[in-house]
């Protein structure tokens, strides 16, 4: 937490941050900012246009949540190693965390959005919104640092 406002003073001095009730971050009158930390990592997205960003490690939670997340789509798209089945869940989710920053409300991860494909050694992943803020395909950057994943929309033009 600490260290997302210290990268916010430096990127955006004399800004401020508030929280819109669904505890998406702003700052009033600046530019499009997204949060994320994760362990040892803390990173921020600025942006003119809305942007999202999520830090994630692997973790087995997710194996037990994956319903609550993940359309029946995209677990069929499951490989069968539970190693690699981890990776794909981990992806997804930050691939979906991202999305959901961007729009910061009413979007529900299942239902509105589709990680249309997967690879343990992506760079790019293909996502679908469909919801109650329209249609949107997101081509999301994938960086690996270490055994963490930081997933990003491309700032997203209204």
């Amino acid at each position: 937490w600490l260290g997302q406002r210290i990268l916010c003073k430096r990127f955006v001095p004399g800004s401020t941050v508030a929280y819109l009730a669904s505890g998406k971050p702003v700052i009033p009158g600046g530019p499009h900012i997204s949060f994320s930390h994760h362990g040892h990592y803390a990173a921020i997205m600025i942006a003119e246009v809305p942007c999202g960003l999520d830090l994630q490690a692997p973790d087995t939670k997710l194996m037990a949540l994956r319903s609550r997340f993940m359309h029946a789509d995209e677990l069929a798209q499951m490989p069968d190693d539970p190693d690699q089945q981890l990776t794909w869940l981990t992806l997804a989710w930050t691939a979906k965390e991202a999305i959901f920053k961007c729009f910061g409300e009413h979007v529900h991860f299942a239902g509105h959005i589709r990680v249309r494909s997967y690879s343990a050694e992506a760079v790019d992943l293909q996502a679908g919104y469909h919801g109650v803020h329209g249609e949107q395909i997101f081509m999301l950057a994938v960086m690996k640092l270490g055994d963490t994943i930081l997933t990003f929309t491309p700032p997203i033009q209204h």
